[in-house]
């Protein structure tokens, strides 16, 4: 029997924060029917295409997941190389990740820093936490490859102390380039298990022969 390709991942996110909750496969069985749906043929590898409350119960039970979902923002996209990572990558559940001390510490770079309100840094979401003490906020304004950068870093309160070591990471990186030792560290300062860091290593160099 023939495994199904997974080419489309269908993503819940809250409504109030705008982080995924919750990502589910869609395999090769379901593309005609997706772009049919959408109106798109084929679908824009880098864009997420919203799906209408009708249409995510059809995917959802297509897929047998039988979870309410009525709440959620839903949206596709094609699938990527890391979707075969054998874990949860933090990106785009940095806030619910660091409330539920899974992740000491998020990180972000907004390489349009004159566009006000660009959307690429979730400030709104974590100015609660800030405000309260529970979570760090630092901004470091860097050039990278002649232009202007803004990295904002959030950490937990008793974690501040990977601010300053992941500052360090990029400068070191910044003139010498990216090495595998040097995204181990990246990683590990992120909150990622040294599996995990393994896993992301394994797939990404795999990718390159």
């Amino acid at each position: 029997m023939t495994a199904r390709m997974t080419r489309f991942i269908l993503e819940l996110s809250d409504p109030i924060t705008g982080e995924i909750s919750d990502a589910v496969p869609l395999d090769d069985a379901m593309t005609s029917v997706i772009e049919q749906a959408l109106d798109m043929h084929p679908l824009n590898p880098g864009l997420r295409y919203p799906v209408a409350p009708g249409l995510l119960n059809e995917m959802l039970a297509a897929v047998g997941v039988t979870r309410e979902a009525s709440d959620r923002i839903a949206s596709i996209r094609t699938a990527r190389w890391f979707d075969a990572l054998p874990y949860t990558l933090h990106t785009g559940r940095e806030l619910a990740m660091m409330r539920s001390g899974v992740k000491p510490l998020a990180a972000f770079t907004d390489d349009m820093p004159d566009v006000v309100g660009n959307g690429i840094v979730p400030e709104s979401i974590f100015e609660p936490y800030v405000a309260t003490g529970q979570i760090v906020r630092r901004q470091v304004i860097r050039t990278v490859h002649g232009r202007p950068c803004r990295d904002v870093l959030y950490a937990l309160s008793a974690e501040s102390w990977r601010i300053e070591a992941y500052l360090l990471v990029l400068d070191l990186a910044g003139r010498e380039g990216w090495s595998p030792i040097l995204e181990r560290m990246q990683g590990r300062l992120l909150g990622y298990t040294d599996e995990q860091n393994d896993a992301y290593q394994e797939l990404s160099a795999a990718r390159h022969i």
